[in-house]
């Protein structure tokens, strides 16, 4: 694959921002394969945790090399400390990421922007991030990876006074958050009334702290008879060797077209 470390202005952000970017090569299978086949190729939109930066899955995961296997393009921005969230202090990462990074990358680098083609994972924070967005943009994403994710952040502001700090810098109030469009459980009720639900894989180690509050989530979703993947009980704690497994899986778990696939 070939790696592009990358420094961009955002308009959204009001600043310049970093992302690192995979993009597939071709292989001696992909013999014959045009131009028109490499704008083919399936995105990866990659989020990262609340203590983390835009490097952390590339240093701690093998997924160069279980995207390679797929074909799979990967994007993976710097999100800060802002849950993913258009934020009280007028950075809009939101935006960024779900409407200004995708228009971004496909102007940069060839790969598809179809729906059928664009997913989006994380983990911790980013596990939260992406739920959020895919929920709130199933027009632009059509599957999402969510690995220990925070499904409702307001629950750590009296676990963690240090978290509590940053979502209310974040999100300001609880009344706020529940009022703001970040909440995942109006959004997924929402997109399930409206029959418009991504594929999910939902996943977070028995051992974690946060595995309770997704299997809270997991339930949620089970009475409201959505289809998705939950994957609990795996031993596990909030932890890389965890992460690495399961994002193994869920690149292999999303609908990639099968003439990407080498071997």
């Amino acid at each position: 694959m070939a790696f592009f470390q990358c420094s961009i202005f955002s308009e959204s952000l009001g600043m310049t921002t970093n992302v690192n970017v995979f993009l597939p090569q071709f292989t001696s299978s992909q013999i014959g394969w045009t131009e028109k086949d490499m704008g083919t190729r399936p995105a990866l939109y990659l989020l990262h945790g609340l203590s983390e930066d835009f490097s952390v899955w590339i240093r701690h995961t093998n997924i160069e090399r279980y995207a390679a296997q797929y074909g799979l393009v990967l994007v993976m921005p710097d999100g800060g400390k802002s849950f993913y969230a258009d934020t009280k202090y007028d950075l809009k990462y939101e935006e960024y990421i779900a409407k200004e990074l995708p228009s971004l990358m496909a102007k940069f680098f060839r790969f598809s922007t179809a729906r059928e083609d664009t997913f989006i994972a994380g983990n911790s924070m980013g596990g939260y991030g992406a739920l959020k967005i895919a929920l709130k943009y199933p027009e632009t994403f059509s599957a999402c990876g969510a690995f220990s994710p925070v499904p409702d952040p307001m629950k750590l502001y009296s676990l963690y006074p240090d978290v509590g700090k940053v979502l209310t810098q974040v999100f300001g109030s609880i009344d706020d958050f529940r009022s703001s469009g970040n909440d995942v459980y109006l959004l997924a009720e929402k997109r399930l009334a409206e029959k418009n639900f991504p594929k999910l894989y939902l996943t977070c180690g028995k051992g974690d702290f946060l595995n309770r509050e997704n299997r809270r989530f997991q339930q949620f979703l089970e009475e409201e008879n959505a289809d998705f993947v939950a994957e609990l009980d795996d031993p596990g704690d909030h932890e890389w060797d965890f992460w690495d497994r399961k994002i193994r899986q869920f690149i292999r778990f999303l609908p990639i077209r099968k003439s990407h696939v080498q071997g």
